[in-house]
């Protein structure tokens, strides 16, 4: 829903709140690879993904991989 999201709005932005949330039920790793994903389709149709969390969520080396993801 987002990627098509994503191809027919490329001026809108996409934000996610809650990445705590989307990791304790999927796993860190699954929550990677789908924003890892998700970045990869927005550098392809030009369009803007906005991250909303808490540092003090995740633990060092979590942090440090999602700042790297988006960066």
């Amino acid at each position: 829903m987002l990627i098509s999201h994503l191809q027919e709005n490329p001026d809108v932005p996409v934000v996610i709140e809650c990445l705590e949330y989307l990791a304790l039920h999927n796993g860190f790793n699954s929550l990677l690879k789908f924003l890892n994903t998700l970045r990869d389709y927005a550098i392809l149709y030009g369009g803007t993904v906005y991250l909303v969390t808490d540092p003090l969520a995740w633990t060092d080396r979590e942090y440090a991989l999602l700042e790297r993801l988006i960066l």
